[in-house]
């Protein structure tokens, strides 16, 4: 029998979530760096699941990234110009890939580009012929990588407001609470004791290392690894573009969109660790493995218990049993159903412009839906198919107090065909569509 479309996707997520941690941690020099960063990444900060998630971008990603770093790094080991090249197209490619995964990438691509164009002015100083060719291929492979990254994004579903600045009291207001939610941990208001020993241990260990780097600058400086640079230089200029963005705001300063941070500030702590004088680093090394544990600790109890949490998808199976049937609900309350039998299970967010009860189709245009709300729909397709089910079901959420008699959902009119019933934990009840000459009529 193939295997369930879940699994698939988990065995996906999770290999990538392993390619990235390899690549990362083939730029650590030591074992017990590699260690820590394997604790904050297989079981990261409370507030950071999101990096192990399942449909969550974030693993694939870094995976990206990871894999042109390595690419990178590799390029300066390798002898053979063919090799060099091929490194050069695998490492542009892949920065390209995690663009089209994520767009927060830009921030790494833009820090890579100015590294590249630095070594292209180096070399063009030396009169290094092969390096105008290597400009030209890196150049070629971006281009290609921007087409189809141009391409996927015109064929996925647009938002509004994605790429629009907040105001500057809005970017305040999210700073407050940052730093309102810092505070409450730092003080053990958090409701997760290992969470605030944790913001306690990396107080103290960015305390030490600063205080280490203004000793001992030069030494460190010489010894440090060029990707500290990269992993910093995302912080600096990627968390000031999350703080003014509105998408950020609108969304509640969800602390998943900041994983990518998560992960560099990890990087750069171990890599300016690995840099630290002898004497000063064995102190560094405990604060930093007291801060990983603790780390790891602040996940839910359930996770290191040998008794498991009913996973969500065997909670679902009763779903299976309604066969043909599409649902219409909030959106996180839709998608999830269809995970159980996507083959016989058709999903969608609700049409927010809908009106209940229904206007007549002869209704004036101020009454009725002049076009399709689709600001939670990700899944254009998906639209059709739900309407073309055995059974339409709307599900229970925030937005449906009660089941309407009837109810307008993309400019259908959807007429309740049933008792709500109570279905893996869902409130939902049967539709039907009415059809044209039976909506005219009424």
């Amino acid at each position: 029998m193939p295997l369930p479309v879940v699994t698939v996707v988990s065995i996906v997520q999770y290999g990538l979530l392993i390619v990235g941690y390899l690549c990362f941690a083939s730029l650590l020099r030591r074992s017990v760096s590699r260690f820590a960063l394997a604790l904050v990444w297989f079981l990261p900060l409370a507030p950071f699941t999101e990096l192990i998630s399942i449909g969550q971008p974030y693993n694939a990603q870094m995976a990206m990234i990871g894999l042109a770093c390595v690419a990178i790094d590799r390029l300066f080991l390798t002898k053979t110009l063919w090799q060099k090249r091929l490194l050069l197209i695998t490492a542009t490619a892949c920065l390209f890939l995690s663009l089209w995964v994520s767009d927060f990438t830009i921030v790494v691509l833009f820090l890579l580009s100015l590294w590249g164009v630095w070594r292209l002015y180096k070399a063009w100083q030396l009169r290094e012929k092969a390096a105008v060719w290597n400009a030209a291929i890196v150049l070629l492979t971006a281009g290609l990588g921007f087409g189809f990254v141009q391409f996927a994004k015109s064929n996925a579903n647009s938002r509004r407001n994605y790429s629009s600045f907040a105001t500057a009291e809005q970017s305040i207001d999210m700073l407050r609470r940052l730093l309102t939610s810092i505070w409450n941990t730092l003080t053990f208001q958090a409701n997760n004791l290992f969470l605030s020993w944790h913001a306690i241990f990396a107080v103290i260990l960015l305390c030490y290392l600063a205080w280490a780097i203004a000793v001992h600058r030069q030494k460190i400086l010489r010894s440090i690894s060029p990707w500290f640079y990269l992993s910093f230089g995302t912080i600096a200029i990627g968390m000031p573009l999350l703080l003014i963005s509105f998408w950020v705001y609108r969304n509640g300063l969800n602390l998943r969109y900041f994983v990518v941070i998560y992960a560099m500030t990890w990087l750069v702590v171990l890599l300016l660790v690995e840099a630290l004088p002898v004497n000063l680093a064995r102190l560094a090394t405990v604060l930093m493995l007291m801060t990983a544990i603790a780390s790891s600790l602040s996940l839910p109890p359930h996770l290191y218990s040998f008794e498991k949490p009913i996973a969500q998808i065997e909670q679902l199976q009763e779903i299976k049993a309604l066969g043909n049937a599409g649902f219409i609900g909030d959106y996180w309350r839709s998608y999830i159903l269809c995970s159980v039998d996507p083959a016989n299970l058709n999903c969608t967010p609700r049409d927010r412009r809908g009106k209940t009860p229904c206007p007549p189709l002869d209704a004036p245009p101020a009454q009725r839906s002049s076009r399709l709300d689709r600001a939670g729909v990700r899944c254009r397709r998906c639209i059709p198919q739900v309407l073309a089910s055995n059974t339409i079901y709307l599900v229970k959420d925030e937005w449906l107090g009660v089941f309407p008699a009837e109810t307008e959902q993309f400019r259908q009119c959807l007429v309740k065909a049933g008792e709500p019933r109570i279905v893996s934990g869902y409130t939902i009840a049967p539709y039907r569509i009415r059809p044209a000459a039976e909506r005219s009529a009424s």
